[in-house]
């Protein structure tokens, strides 16, 4: 243990150190639960924390002290609520890593697939040019109406914001 985790600590600070442990500006959040990881062991083997209590405290730690995306954080708190008497469901080390991972993996290929390469202009993406030559935006809930000079007062856009999805849509009125 010691080579893994290093020197013993006083129980004080074992503890301290655990639980004022958080994600670093720029840091994946599985690269700080692995770090939250070294800090509650050493907290377990101060005996200021109990082995059996390791998995339901380090999930608490981490909706507590890293930025998660909404649908991990939503999945990991629904974890504590239905097992808050059955610790040994929640998921463990290697289990919440393995989660995180792919949340961030799915992360990354969604935003390698939305990133424009450099050589490619806003207008070659742009499924119209219309949709840049817009007047200022009427703010209504979370849908943006847009009324462009060029196109008739009787035809707006649409510009919907939907989690990271932009979806746009034009309105053609009905013709009766």
């Amino acid at each position: 243990m010691k080579l893994v985790f290093g020197e013993s600590e006083s129980s004080v600070t074992a503890h301290g150190k655990f639980f004022n442990t958080l994600q670093a500006q720029g840091e994946k959040a599985s690269l700080y639960v692995i770090r939250l990881e070294v800090q509650l062991q050493n907290a377990i083997q101060a005996g200021m924390l109990a082995e059996k209590d390791a998995n339901q405290t380090r999930l608490q730690q981490l909706l507590l002290g890293a930025e998660l995306n909404r649908d991990l954080r939503y999945r990991l708190k629904d974890l504590l609520r239905m097992y808050a008497n059955e610790q040994e469901r929640l998921p463990n080390f290697l289990e919440l890593i393995r989660m995180i991972r792919e949340e961030e993996d799915w992360d990354d290929t969604f935003i390698k697939r939305k990133r424009p390469k450099r050589s490619e202009s806003m207008v070659d993406r742009a499924a119209s040019p219309v949709a840049f030559q817009a007047s200022t935006p009427i703010v209504i809930g979370t849908c943006f109406v847009i009324h462009p000079p060029v196109l008739p007062s009787s035809c707006p856009l649409l510009c919907c914001v939907n989690l990271k999805l932009f979806t746009f849509l034009f309105h053609q009125p009905d013709v009766t």
